[in-house]
C-alpha cells in the first residue's frame, strides 16, 4: 500500500496508538520539516501526508504538492490538539484535505480511511443542484455547476456565496445510469471566482452508482 508521511517535530505514536494509521501493514516515514517532507513526496509512493499544525511552510508546502502533476493527488491531513483556529483556513484554502483534532475522535478512523483511499477523479460537468443550510435553520436550494466530480468530493462554480465550513446537500442525477446522488458536504476552500471546493461527509443515496460512473469512461 502507499506510505503514510508524517511530518512532524514530536513524536506521534502515543497520540495515535489507537489510530489506522499506526495498525499493523501501514507503512510510516517520520521527519521534521516541510523541506524534508517536500523532499521525501519527491521520491514518491507518498499516499498520504499528516503534517502537525506546529511545523512552518505547511501553508508553501501545500501549496508546492498541489502544483505537482504528479503528487497533486496526495491526501494531506493538518493534525492539531488545539481548537479551531480561523487561520486553518488558510491551509485548507492552500489545498489541505482535512484538519484533524488530536486525540482522535470517534470519526477518525472513517475520515482517514477514506483519505488513504486515492480516488478516480474525472473531469466531469453536471448540473446539480445544492441545497444550502444556514446556521439560522434558513435553506435555499439554488443551481450550480460541477466542474470536477470523486467519490470524496466535487468542485463547484455558483454565484452563490458560501463560506469556508458551510454545511451544503448536493444531489444530482446520473442520467446513464438513472441513479439520483445525494450527499452531504462541507466547503474546505475556494478555488477561484465563484468556485468551491467540498468533501464529502456522507453520502447518503446512490454512493454505489457514483463509483461506478467515475470508474467507466463509457458514461462520460
Amino acid at each position: 500500500m502507499a506510505l503514510v508521511l508524517f511530518c512532524s517535530n514530536r513524536p506521534l505514536e502515543r497520540a495515535l496508538a489507537d489510530a489506522v494509521l499506526f495498525r499493523s501493514g501501514i507503512d510510516r516515514v517520520q521527519v521534521h520539516s516541510a523541506a524534508e517532507a517536500l523532499a521525501r513526496v519527491a521520491q514518491g509512493g507518498v499516499g498520504l501526508l499528516c503534517v502537525h499544525r506546529n511545523i512552518l511552510g505547511i501553508e508553501a508546502m501545500v501549496k508546492e504538492i498541489r502544483k505537482s502533476p504528479t503528487h497533486r493527488r496526495i491526501s494531506v491531513v493538518v493534525l492539531s490538539e488545539n481548537d479551531f483556529d480561523p487561520t486553518e483556513v488558510e491551509f485548507l484554502e492552500a489545498g489541505a484535505n482535512a484538519i484533524l483534532r488530536l486525540p482522535p475522535g470517534e470519526d477518525f478512523n472513517e475520515r482517514i480511511s477514506r483519505l488513504m483511499a486515492v480516488p478516480a477523479r474525472r473531469e466531469v460537468r453536471l448540473p446539480v443542484r445544492l441545497q444550502v443550510s444556514a446556521i439560522s435553520g434558513f435553506g435555499a436550494t439554488v443551481p450550480v455547476l460541477a466542474l470536477n466530480l470523486s467519490v470524496s468530493g466535487l468542485l463547484i462554480e455558483s454565484n452563490h456565496l458560501l463560506n469556508m465550513g458551510d454545511e451544503i446537500q448536493v444531489s444530482f442525477r446520473i442520467e446513464e445510469a438513472g441513479a439520483l446522488v445525494s450527499a452531504i458536504a462541507h466547503v474546505t476552500r475556494t478555488a477561484g471566482p465563484n468556485r468551491y471546493g467540498a468533501q464529502f461527509t456522507e453520502i447518503t443515496e446512490g454512493e454505489d452508482a457514483l463509483k461506478d460512473f467515475l470508474a467507466n469512461p463509457s458514461l462520460a
